[in-house]
């Protein structure tokens, strides 16, 4: 039996994965927003889906695959997001995937491109309070030694996507 459990936020826009991943017997999945817990619960019947905060996610119920998409950068420090991937690390009975990290060695990159269009001033007030958390890759391995787990680390390939070459993927196994 192949379960699942997501942690929604921009995700939720991937759940062509149902269509992909037809052995998926149990869906389920946080988010702060009651709006996109709606959606996944109106697509997906046989689904635990719960609208709160990532880091107080339940673990008492386990899933194969426990995957976030795109939402590590908007936790708002290195404290909550251990919190939360080890309570992913919890809830998990297989592996762990975390994509879409920004590289913290890609930093300035990543700004000098969002500021390609718009001066400092203007970016500086149009991202005021919507600042990115970016991520060493050894602060990944870290945390997969101190709980034994196999990791795999590899760069974000996406096309047409503009921040690909700005992120990388997680995947740790027990």
């Amino acid at each position: 039996m192949v379960t699942l459990f997501m942690m929604l936020v921009a995700a939720v826009v991937h759940f062509y994965m149902i269509y992909i991943y037809k052995n998926i017997v149990l869906w389920g999945g946080v988010d702060y927003s009651m709006s996109l817990i709606h959606l996944a619960k109106t697509i997906m019947s046989n689904s635990d889906f719960t609208c709160d905060e990532a880091v107080n996610m339940n673990t008492n119920k386990t899933y194969g695959f426990v995957v976030s998409h795109s939402v590590f950068h908007y936790f708002k420090d290195l404290d909550y997001a251990k919190d939360v991937l080890v309570k992913m690390i919890q809830k998990s009975n297989k592996k762990i995937a975390i994509f879409d990290i920004n590289d913290k060695t890609k930093r300035n990159q990543y700004h000098q491109i969002r500021m390609a269009n718009i001066d400092k001033k203007e970016y500086k007030e149009k991202y005021k309070g919507l600042e990115h958390l970016f991520y060493e890759k050894n602060w990944f391995k870290e945390i997969a030694k101190e709980f034994s787990l196999k990791i795999s680390i590899f760069d974000q390939t996406f096309e047409n996507y503009p921040n690909a070459s700005l992120t990388f993927n997680v995947i740790m196994e027990k």
